[in-house]
């Protein structure tokens, strides 16, 4: 594992070794873009079946070889080597407006009240793999499995001339998930699952600082590697049906780097550190039979972003006080109901419907994470033109209620923030295509 100490010019940095440095060209190239708006800043677009189906039946395997990353177990399902990779397209349109602000000094900020276009439009890429083996242990089956995801993201930027620009101009988020697993299948109807979570994480966030010679500005930059672990099963009761249920566990992140200063602010730049732990998850999927063509979907997942009770901020200077966000999120839920239709040999085609709660209170929504419910609809593609390769595509839509953003400068963290009351409105296109081969 690595940190970075720090990204000022005053700062000593770690310098990577060669094999790190490969490393993390490699994933610098595969995840270049998977910065995107998602559930909390929980990535759910996870492989082109899932998101066909609006998720439902993920957890059940439903879609194959990508549900991987919902499920470890999927890996004891494949009879022959294969992999997958998927591009998922991920556009959001997005707007702030009226937004009103004041400065430290409790003056009415100036500057733009809309800002219309502040999140970008990311490719995010996933691979999967898995390999059956030739070993039994206690006459079951092994197989080994690998994804590697984004499971975290979100980049927002609003600018240095809006109203709210002290309480945050841009934020990004960026997690790699690298995911080996083990696969045991003792009998025709279960298969069990589990695997190690290597998982980067980077943060960046920057904003306004008021001096009263005018504003400044400061971006906080630190990462870290973090290990976690998943488990999963999956049961065949009778034929036709389909259970899973899947554990997905908090990564605990101590990130360390930098925060740079302009000259106009009284800090000079300085070492960073801020605790972020991602949520541990517990999700279930049903793929039920109901005839030869037609296949129910279900799908329900609980994440713990109540953990998520503050974002701070740390400095290694002793006279600049900590940097304190006030978050008091509430647990996530998710549902979600699909169908798939085999309307022959080689084609399917299937949809789904899903909500998505927010985690986020009213009282503590921020401009760095303006998250809303989501009402989740899709279709999907499923097409195999040959035994060994398998083509799909999907496409979402997420409905999203405008929201108003009311932070006063009395709350704990925002006395140099100053109030801040703004609304915003989100929706996202989502776009998805996977190859699968087996060998």
């Amino acid at each position: 594992m690595f940190k970075t100490g720090g990204v000022g010019r005053h700062h000593n940095r770690y310098k990577l070794n060669a094999g790190e440095a490969l490393v993390l060209s490699i994933l610098a190239l595969f995840f270049a873009t998977d910065r995107a708006e998602a559930g909390g800043y929980q990535l759910r677009q996870q492989g082109t079946g899932a998101l066909g189906s609006a998720v439902a039946g993920a957890t059940a395997g439903a879609h194959g070889l990508e549900n991987l990353f919902f499920n470890p177990a999927v890996a004891g399902l494949v009879d022959a080597p294969a992999a997958s990779v998927t591009a998922t397209l991920i556009a959001p349109q997005s707007e702030i407006t009226q937004a009103r602000g004041t400065n430290a000094a409790g003056a009415a900020a100036n500057g733009r009240a809309r800002v219309g276009d502040a999140m970008p439009n990311p490719v995010a890429p996933a691979l999967y793999a898995a390999i059956p083996l030739d070993a039994e242990v206690a006459g079951g089956k092994l197989s080994l499995g690998f994804s590697a995801s984004a499971p975290f993201g979100l980049e927002t930027d609003y600018g240095r001339d809006w109203q709210g620009r002290y309480h945050a101009v841009g934020t990004e988020v960026t997690t790699y998930n690298l995911n080996p697993m083990l696969a045991f299948r003792p009998s025709d109807t279960l298969t069990l699952g589990a695997g190690v979570q290597a998982q980067y994480y980077r943060g960046v966030l920057s904003n306004a600082v008021f001096t009263p010679s005018g504003d400044g500005f400061a971006e906080v930059d630190a990462d870290d590697w973090a290990l976690g672990f998943n488990l999963g099963a999956l049961w065949t009761p009778v034929a036709g049906t389909r259970l899973g249920v899947a554990y997905r566990s908090a990564v605990d992140h101590s990130l360390e780097g930098g925060a740079d200063f302009s000259a106009r602010v009284p800090f000079p730049d300085a070492n960073a550190r801020a605790d972020v732990t991602t949520p541990r998850s517990v999700s279930m999927g049903l793929s039920q039979r109901v005839s030869e063509r037609w296949t129910l979907l279900g799908e329900a997942q609980w994440t713990d972003w109540s953990t998520f009770d503050s974002l701070e901020v740390a400095f290694d200077n002793p006279g600049q006080p900590d940097d304190i966000t006030r978050q008091d999120w509430n647990d996530g839920w998710f549902a979600a109901v699909g169908v798939r239709y085999r309307a022959s040999e080689a084609l399917a085609v299937s949809a789904g419907a899903a909500y998505d709660w927010s985690p986020a209170p009213d009282d503590t929504l921020t401009p760095r994470i303006p998250d809303a419910d989501r009402a989740w609809l899709s279709l999907g593609v499923d097409w195999t033109p040959e035994s060994w390769v398998r083509l799909k595509l999907g496409y979402a839509h997420l409905f999203m209620p405008s929201r108003t953003i009311d932070l006063d400068a009395g709350d704990p963290g925002n006395g140099a923030r100053g109030d801040l009351t703004a609304t915003t409105d989100t929706d996202v296109d989502i776009v998805s295509v996977t190859l699968s081969v087996s060998f």
